[in-house]
């Protein structure tokens, strides 16, 4: 089973969250930059509309998350995590509301700490959504969302992933 690499920005380069998310605990990190991509943040009257009842539902009208947009270049603090599997993937998909039209999984580069360049996924805003504004440079605070919220909400969802996928097997 070939392992993959996916990068994210802010609260996510925590691993808790995504091992929360894709509840494998196995997925190790470690800091980077990735290539080619510009980080903005996005109000929830932002995000298409099927995917934001679903953020209304789970989180306050006040909402407001990071988000990645395709920008030639920029360049965006994160960690990458390796050691994901397809399933792993197919749980952040559900995560980052990818069958809603919120995001989208795109291919990238990522400079590893080290220096090495590898390919990873990432989680990139579906095209025409507005943002309200560019985060430039490293120095942004991760937990634009509370840490302990966003834990909770990650248990929650992959609980509700994991419902929806034993219904849907044979």
């Amino acid at each position: 089973m070939i392992k993959k690499h996916v990068f994210f920005p802010g609260v996510i380069t925590d691993p808790s969250v995504i091992r929360e998310v894709t509840g494998n605990n196995a997925i190790t990190g470690q800091l980077a930059t990735l290539e080619g991509y510009g980080l903005y943040t996005q109000r929830l009257d932002q995000v298409p509309d099927r995917a934001r009842e679903i953020l209304r539902r789970n989180w306050q009208e006040g909402f407001k998350s990071y988000v990645l947009k395709k920008d030639n270049m920029g360049r965006v603090e994160g960690a990458v995590y390796s050691g994901l599997t397809e399933e792993d993937l197919e749980a952040l998909d559900d995560w980052e509301l990818v069958e809603l039209g919120w995001m989208v999984r795109n291919k990238g580069r990522a400079r590893l700490v080290d220096g090495r360049l590898v390919n990873v996924a990432a989680f990139v805003i579906t095209d025409g959504q507005e943002v309200e504004e560019k985060i430039e440079g490293s120095e942004y605070n991760p937990w634009i969302i509370g840490r302990e919220d966003l834990i909770a909400q990650a248990k929650r969802t992959r609980k509700e992933y994991l419902e929806r996928k034993s219904k849907n097997s044979p």
